[in-house]
């Protein structure tokens, strides 16, 4: 897996100033035009920091890590108990959806799954598609899974 650092305001802005690297750790440097690329099709880590704290965690992919997973496994807080369709309340036979779509960028992460049944997850998609959030120019991009810094 390769890990990608970059400045978050280069990231932001896409091209780095002094003092604000975007490299391939054990690599060289790249542009953040590059790393955004990269990101689309690729598996990678990235790393993005304010030049002292790490702001944010990314990985490129198609895994939902166990402990993303087990968190939206015990439902929502206050009660956690348990999955359910955020449309109509079942709790069996759920899929987890992406409230922004992967297509349109979306990340995995806990703020954007939803479990949702077939039949919500089926008109979900339909209402992303008619809002043109699921458009695609290229190869298809993996989903972007987030983390809380260490």
């Amino acid at each position: 897996m390769t890990t990608i650092l970059c400045d978050i305001r280069a990231w932001r802005r896409g091209h780095t100033h002094e003092g604000e690297p975007c490299h391939i750790v054990d690599g060289g440097p790249i542009t953040p035009e590059l790393a955004k690329e990269l990101a689309k099709d690729a598996f990678i880590n990235a790393v993005l920091h304010d030049g002292v704290d790490i702001i944010k965690l990314a990985r490129f992919g198609r895994h939902i890590p166990a402990h993303l997973r087990a968190a939206l496994d015990i439902g929502d807080p206050p009660d956690f108990d348990g999955k359910k369709c955020a449309d109509c309340g079942k709790r069996h036979r759920l899929q987890l959806d992406h409230v922004d779509p992967v297509a349109n960028n979306g990340p995995t992460s806990y703020k954007n799954l939803q479990p949702r049944c077939y039949t919500d997850h089926q008109a979900k998609t339909e209402q992303d598609r008619k809002a043109g959030l699921l458009k695609r120019s290229g190869r298809p991009r993996g989903d972007r899974q987030e983390s809380k810094p260490p």
